[in-house]
């Protein structure tokens, strides 16, 4: 399970992770003041990065029944459509790469591993409640 899945492993649809996820991995991780900050704004990044994705699949969408209306398939639209998401990611990537860097050069040793075990656990289904 990567960062992602990490913080959205509870939302199920629902929209984006609300407060009580960064208080549960604050008193997992035991965070301080300045490490809780870096975290929410790791989860900023990550509700920016959802925002950009969402959009871009509404315009996939709508582009993608233009493009099945017509007499034939524009391949050359269908390409570019294809690399929407990823350049949507590409323009979110730095900000949440800097921000998560900084968020976990800011952990001690112990809290690092915490995260790691937190991150490798597997748990049954992703709505599954504790």
């Amino acid at each position: 399970m990567g960062i992602r899945d990490f913080f959205a492993r509870h939302r199920c649809g629902r929209g984006a992770p609300g407060g009580w996820m960064l208080r549960r991995v604050s008193r997992k991780l035991d965070l301080n003041e300045s490490q809780q900050q870096r975290l929410t704004s790791v989860q900023g990044r990550m509700q920016d990065l959802r925002a950009g994705m969402q959009a871009a699949k509404e315009e996939h969408r709508d582009a993608l029944l233009a493009l099945l209306s017509g007499e034939r398939f524009d391949r050359t639209e269908a390409m570019r459509l294809l690399k929407v998401p990823a350049a949507v990611a590409a323009e979110t990537a730095p900000e949440l790469v800097a921000a998560f860097g900084d968020f976990y050069d800011g952990l001690n040793a112990g809290q690092r591993t915490r995260l790691r075990e937190l991150m490798t656990r597997r748990h049954g289904g992703s709505c599954r409640r504790h």
